[in-house]
């Protein structure tokens, strides 16, 4: 009897010991990351191998070596070969099989079919977006500097003495020994034991504080085989400790941790301590970095900060820019991580949707009536950079009580910095982009919606307002280790 697709890529497997199939994945992994196709920034490569005679090109796809990572770790039946590289090329090319199968099996509604996307492509467009160091800089500079400004209720927050209390490092010494292990492996992918005597002591860095911070990111395979985030365990415990070693799941895994750990270091702190006071002092933190941005690139007659009446929810922001009026509702919340993975949950994300940013829709709706106005531009402006805009099409199809009249646009703070910059510096190109979007949005273009995309076609380059406004000089000091 032939075998069918899932058998033959677990039957292979039975022939490799497990240590051997997870460092020459991660080797794969690193050689894409290094190696990529034209454009796609790391995420997709191929590679051939011969196979009865014949040349077969293999997709290597970084999000679809995770879950290959996941399965075989969960698969639990393992045999004494060392797999080549060569041998791992093949095992991925049925494991590229499985997952088809696997996805057409596990679809159940065809209805969430555009939701499972969502998940999907957001995952992949994170990877290949890859704007790891715009990121770190942005959190760091909220982190260390917005926070600063913050006197929320009573209770003063001093960030640097929060992360020094949970860490016992600096935020800068932290941040470097993760940016040198992300360049340790890169360079050394197939030496997985951490030689602290050699590599790192050039850098001058304490071994202990290597430890901690590894160990702290770090995960058994037993835990991996019952921890109840399946996959997505890698994104909170990107490195696997295997016998001696620590094994890096994924380059694209290291560069998250680096840019978003220290967030996640002080929320946990106080997740532990049940309290909600930092997740409510970041949202104020993020008011006053959009708060900055607006001050750096319009001028004052040009924004205002809407009030509360009777305690009506109303939105942040009204802008009135040029012919244009647009109101802006932040939200800083992050997504579970059951969304951010190839096989979404689409349950979550319906529900984030629906709480998030139909909240945010509400509160827009609310203001433009108040106002009086007509075909203004409704922003829901995200901190998490995640999903695309043209996601926030699947709202009305949850919220059919909102008339979407193509004036609702889902923006990421990283396009909100490049808009305010355009307009400061150009307004005429502004304008364009303000019309393309608009135009876009009305004819629901999939492929256009997207201010990143339109940014592109004009050659406007991401970050420019990190590095004008000297944000950037955040991610050099920790790079300046290596």
């Amino acid at each position: 009897m032939k075998a069918r697709v899932p058998d033959q890529f677990f039957l292979y497997a039975l022939n490799f010991t497990l240590e051997s199939m997870i460092q020459s994945v991660i080797y794969w992994s690193f050689d894409v990351y290094n190696n990529p196709e034209s454009d796609s920034n790391g995420l997709f490569g191929e590679r051939s191998i011969i196979i009865n005679n014949h040349k077969v090109i293999v997709p290597i796809v970084q999000t679809w070596l995770l879950d290959l990572i996941y399965d075989l770790i969960i698969h639990n039946r393992y045999g004494v070969k060392i797999i080549t590289n060569k041998e791992c090329l093949y095992l991925i090319g049925l494991h590229n099989d499985y997952l088809n199968y696997k996805s057409r099996s596990n679809r159940k509604n065809k209805k969430d079919v555009l939701f499972e996307i969502v998940g999907f492509g957001g995952e992949q467009n994170r990877f290949q977006a890859n704007y790891y160091l715009e990121e770190y800089s942005r959190e760091t500079y909220i982190l260390e500097d917005i926070s600063k400004r913050i006197n929320y209720s009573k209770t003063q927050f001093d960030f640097e003495k929060e992360f020094n209390d949970e860490m016992n490092l600096s935020s800068l010494e932290f941040s470097r020994i993760l940016f040198s292990l992300f360049a340790f492996y890169n360079k050394n992918v197939t030496k997985l034991n951490i030689d602290s005597n050699s590599w790192f002591s050039k850098l001058h860095i304490n071994p202990k504080d290597i430890h901690k911070v590894i160990t702290r990111y770090s995960i058994d395979i037993k835990d991996i085989r019952k921890d109840e985030n399946n996959r997505q365990i890698f994104y909170l415990k990107p490195f696997i400790h295997l016998g001696n070693a620590y094994y890096p799941t994924n380059p694209f895994i290291l560069e998250e941790l680096f840019a978003n750990s220290k967030y996640w270091v002080i929320r946990d702190r106080y997740f532990r301590m049940k309290s909600s006071f930092f997740v409510n002092t970041f949202g104020k933190m993020f008011e006053c970095y959009v708060e900055e941005i607006l001050q750096n690139c319009l001028s004052a007659c040009e924004y205002e900060k809407i009030q509360e009446v009777n305690n009506a929810k109303r939105a942040d922001w009204k802008l009135t820019l040029g012919k244009y009026t647009m109101l802006i509702e932040q939200k800083s919340s992050h997504p579970v991580l059951r969304i951010k993975q190839n096989e979404t949950d689409t349950e979550a994300i319906k529900n984030y949707m629906k709480k998030c940013w139909g909240e945010a829709v509400d509160q827009l709706v609310a203001t433009e009536q108040a106002f009086n106005l007509n075909h203004a531009i409704k922003v829901v402006l995200i901190y998490d950079t995640y999903f695309r805009s043209e996601a926030f099409d699947l709202l009305f199809t949850l919220r059919t009580d909102v008339v979407n009249d193509g004036y609702y646009w889902l923006i990421d703070i990283s396009e909100c910095e490049t808009l305010m910059y355009v307009y400061k510096t150009d307004k005429k190109l502004f304008n364009t982009i303000i019309d393309e979007k608009i135009n876009s949005v009305s004819k629901l273009l999939k492929s256009g919606q997207n201010f990143k995309f339109i940014y592109s076609k004009h050659n406007i380059s991401s970050g420019t307002y990190l590095k004008s406004f000297g944000i950037m000089k955040k991610a050099d000091d920790a790079l300046n280790i290596v």
